[in-house]
């Protein structure tokens, strides 16, 4: 049986909700929507449906009905970006890596393009504390390593 699963993130006003099935159950997340929008609506906060993305990872090719939102379907993503990780709905770690890569990339050739201008160690290390450090304390923060 389903049950409403709630993480939300108080700080940036962000709500994951997830609904685990076996092979014979039914989803019940349409009705964990409405319930979500009722809480919502009862504390007096708003859920942006522009907003409100939809992610279905499965391992067998089932298909489910798409979640809808005041009576428009809400958007189906194949990747979304959950606590500084980017979950793909194969569960491959492929995009993540391309995004840090791509992030570290930029980072290396502005700090060649330092040492090319001719800045000198210290300036190099500043930039380096500030910029990569700053990147691998994110992750490390909710323990995830590159």
């Amino acid at each position: 049986m389903s049950q409403l699963n709630l993480r939300t993130e108080t700080t940036t006003k962000k709500c994951t909700v997830t609904d685990t099935l076996n092979r014979s159950d039914v989803s019940c997340m349409q009705s964990f929507i409405d319930e979500l929008v009722q809480l919502a609506t009862e504390t007096g906060m708003l859920v942006n449906s522009r907003k409100t993305k939809e992610m279905f990872s499965s391992t067998s090719k089932v298909s489910t009905p798409s979640v809808t939102f005041s009576g428009a379907a809400i958007e189906r993503v194949t990747t979304f970006k959950l606590l500084g990780v980017h979950v793909s709905n194969d569960l491959k770690w492929a995009q993540h890596i391309q995004v840090v890569s791509a992030k570290v990339s930029s980072r290396l050739y502005f700090l060649k393009q330092l040492k090319r201008a001719g800045a000198g160690i210290e300036d190099l290390l500043c930039f380096y504390c500030l910029q990569y450090a700053q990147l691998w304390s994110r992750h490390a923060q909710f323990g995830i390593l590159v």
